[in-house]
């Protein structure tokens, strides 16, 4: 996979996943509870703190580090615990704070990835764990990561209470 295309699959799975969380009232965006007890605005600072953790670990490949995924002195295996902190955390935020720093991240986001060089093979792209290309968790990140959390979200607006 190349960057264009990346890049293309992000602005996609972006634009349909940003399309079915305006579509949600204000009411509704932090009061309807999906079945894991998540609103639309808890999804939306979910995907917008792994949306972080690439930035960060693409700067850190940016200036020839190795980064440390998912995060500091955790594993996969932490995975629960490093949402139900992030969880935490956006509940204390207000709908714009979350939906202003959701925006400012992706786009921070995009613009690293759009600095990159086209090539994949490229050295740039070279400094992950073993030695994979980012492009994988990039694409977990990001609009995977959409079209995992799109359904939950699209049917707060439409069947409110009923997932």
């Amino acid at each position: 996979m190349d960057k264009p295309e990346i890049l293309k699959h992000i602005m996609e799975g972006r634009a349909d996943f940003d399309a079915c969380l305006d579509a949600i009232p204000d009411s509704q965006f932090d009061s309807t509870r999906n079945q894991s007890g998540w609103t639309a605005k808890d999804t939306l600072a979910h995907i917008s703190s792994w949306e972080k953790r690439m930035l960060t670990w693409m700067l850190a490949a940016s200036r020839g580090e190795t980064p440390t995924i998912p995060e500091p002195g955790a594993t996969w295996a932490d995975l629960n615990r490093i949402n139900t902190r992030a969880l935490a955390f956006s509940r204390t935020q207000s709908i714009e704070q979350v939906r202003a720093d959701a925006r400012d991240t992706h786009q921070a986001l995009v613009d690293v990835i759009h600095a990159l060089p086209d090539n994949p093979g490229s050295e740039s792209w070279s400094v992950w764990l073993n030695q994979e290309p980012p492009w994988k968790l990039i694409a977990a990140n990001t609009y995977e990561h959409y079209a995992h959390h799109l359904k939950a979200c699209c049917k707060i607006g439409r069947y409110p209470g009923e997932w």
